[in-house]
């Protein structure tokens, strides 16, 4: 294991950082990779692929992985920030943080049943697509199109409420 880890560590580690782009969560992935290699060595299947193209495979699967939790994160704390009112003394970014979250509310309602199921298992349940397909008997490209859609009305909703809020006198 010490000689494939010095052989092909700097490999993994490129492939984790062209997808992240980012130093500290590439070497995440690759020390992960790596474990689960050492884990999981007994299942490689020498027909099925080389060494090296395994490697490679999980490497980018984890890789991806990463990559969507962190924007899952980002995308959470953005809309979501709820320390901010509750530990905040200044009134007026508590009644802000708390709008906000009105207007979250408000645009999940807007979406479809499915839209929302699928929304709620990926961003709140931190589900893979292939979870989320399995759990709803769906294929997995569906499920990556309807939280594709799911953002971009979401997105749209929460645009317009905040243009609305920004020019509304009454709140300034």
């Amino acid at each position: 294991m010490r000689t494939f880890y010095k052989q092909t560590v700097n490999l993994v580690y490129g492939m984790a950082y062209r997808v992240i782009s980012n130093t500290h969560e590439a070497e995440e992935v690759a020390l992960e990779v790596f474990m689960q290699v050492w884990r999981n060595a007994s299942n490689y299947n020498s027909e099925l692929s080389e060494p090296l193209t395994w490697l490679l495979m999980i490497t980018k699967r984890r890789a991806i992985d990463r990559k969507r939790n962190i924007s899952k994160k980002l995308i959470t704390e953005e809309i979501f920030d709820e320390n901010t009112a509750g530990t905040e003394d200044n009134a007026e970014l508590s009644y802000i943080a708390g709008q906000k979250r009105e207007i979250v509310r408000n645009a999940l309602d807007q979406l479809t049943q499915k839209q929302k199921r699928v929304i709620e298992f990926s961003y709140y349940y931190q589900m893979s697509h292939s979870e989320i397909a399995e759990h709803l008997d769906m294929p997995v490209g569906s499920v990556k199109s309807t939280i594709r859609v799911a953002m971009v009305k979401l997105r749209n909703i929460i645009k317009k409420a905040e243009r609305k809020y920004d020019h509304d006198p009454k709140i300034h």
